[in-house]
């Protein structure tokens, strides 16, 4: 006989929203498979994420940012859309305010430039947790991938919540792993002009190797690149124009 399958309840409205200006923001925490193969870790992981997340958000809805040799308060950013846990990261999803058709660019530039100096005095944020987390096996870094496009929302019909879709939503999850080594990567498709990049010390480059992806223009810090030793750059970078 054969099997009778019951009808399945949709997730989604089958009405679809946009498609509106998006910037994704994905971050992820390097190493956090470490931290769940310790024994009897259960108590502390979550007190562990809400810790680091808690340090995420003071960089966009304000606060101190004790990581700094300058530790006054830092002012709240546009407020994201919609926030994701993303079992070992987040994803943040902002559209432009009200009546305007894009990002303004001294916004795009301060939340990369807070996340660059989260990221790269990371150790710090580790130093604080470790007092409530004794656990050897902390996450050592912490990666950010950034991109912009067309967005799409979705609604739950359970619970009325959104979900979004998009290609930069996707585009800034390969961003964060491509190279772990530098630690944050965003698109050229956040159209930042020259004069902005070059005072905030960024590089256009050719990200070559983009799992899933063609050849894409990405925005790296100029001392991350620096630092990163030249096998690894001439493997997964190409200079503009060779």
């Amino acid at each position: 006989m054969p099997r009778i399958m019951k009808s399945r309840r949709m997730l989604f409205n089958e009405e679809v929203e946009g498609p509106k200006m998006g910037l994704a923001m994905i971050c992820d925490l390097e190493g956090f498979s470490g931290l769940l193969a310790q024994a009897d870790v259960q108590s502390y992981v979550a007190r562990f994420l809400n810790r680091i997340f808690k340090y995420v958000n003071i960089n966009i809805y304000g606060g101190t940012p004790y990581w700094l040799d300058d530790k006054s308060r830092l002012p709240a950013l546009l407020k994201p859309v919609h926030v994701k846990f993303l079992g070992d990261g987040l994803l943040h999803l902002w559209v432009p305010p009200h009546g305007c058709r894009d990002f303004d660019q001294d916004f795009v530039t301060e939340l990369m430039n807070r996340m660059w100096n989260f990221k790269t005095f990371f150790e710090a944020s580790i130093r604080r947790c470790s007092d409530d987390v004794p656990l050897l096996e902390l996450p050592k870094r912490i990666r950010f991938g950034f991109a912009k496009g067309s967005v799409f929302e979705l609604t739950r019909r359970d619970n009325g919540h959104r979900e979004y879709i998009g290609f930069c939503i996707n585009l800034a999850a390969r961003l964060q792993k491509y190279c772990p080594e530098i630690g944050l990567i965003a698109s050229a498709r956040l159209d930042l002009p020259k004069k902005i990049l070059k005072q905030n010390r960024y590089q256009k480059l050719i990200a070559t190797r983009l799992r899933g992806f063609p050849k894409e223009i990405v925005f790296v810090d100029s001392n991350d690149l620096t630092e990163l030793d030249t096998k690894t750059k001439q493997s997964l970078f190409e200079e503009l124009g060779s």
